[in-house]
């Protein structure tokens, strides 16, 4: 799965491509839950950017029936360039 956005922040000068390489539930109840991801992120377009793949572990609340990422929490981080 690739998703595109562009943020608020700093990166929303970029055109920046995600993609969902892997996913594993850690643990699961009725309103929240733990997730390890990795994913990778490339540049588009805009500014100097590193591109990298990242794994990390999100801590999700689900909210009006929607799950919202609450932290997140990178263990590991690959510069692909």
């Amino acid at each position: 799965m690739s998703i595109r956005f562009s943020s608020h922040s700093t990166v929303a000068l970029s055109d920046l491509s995600y993609r969902l390489d892997s996913y594993d539930v850690l643990s699961l109840d009725d309103t929240h839950a733990r997730v390890r991801v990795t994913q990778t992120t490339t540049k588009v377009s805009g500014p100097a950017f590193k591109n990298n793949r990242v794994t990390m572990t999100d801590d999700l609340v689900k909210q009006d029936g929607k799950w919202l990422i609450s932290t997140s929490t990178p263990e590991k981080v690959d510069y692909l360039d």
